[in-house]
């Protein structure tokens, strides 16, 4: 819950920028608890998405899913993906760090 609040922190810190979007996807197996999670927490603006893995192993489906797409090992996971899709940071500062400083400032000042 602690991670919830510093994200609605975050969120509303850069709430007037256009040209930043906060994406989040959930890699919850049940749907439904992520669409009951949303609901009791609506300070998480951006979209939001949910990755559910497959009951059954598909290569050319696994391909195309969050995990391969931007090799996430491990969650959570952030990415900082600039406004053509391209990656800025992989192993990007957790939104802990980013409350705590002006790092995405200085990146939206470039």
């Amino acid at each position: 819950m602690k991670r919830v609040l510093i994200t609605k922190k975050l969120s509303t810190r850069y709430a007037d920028r256009k040209d930043l979007i906060f994406r989040y996807v959930s890699m919850d197996s049940d749907a439904g608890a992520w669409r009951r999670f949303l609901s009791k927490n609506t300070g998480l603006k951006g979209i939001h998405g949910i990755q559910q893995p497959g009951k059954e192993f598909d290569p050319e489906a696994e391909k195309q899913t969050v995990y391969q797409l931007y090799k996430v090992g491990g969650i959570p996971h952030y990415i900082l993906i600039d406004k053509n899709g391209n990656i800025i940071k992989h192993q990007a500062p957790s939104p802990s760090e980013l409350v705590k400083s002006d790092y995405l400032g200085e990146l939206l000042q470039k």
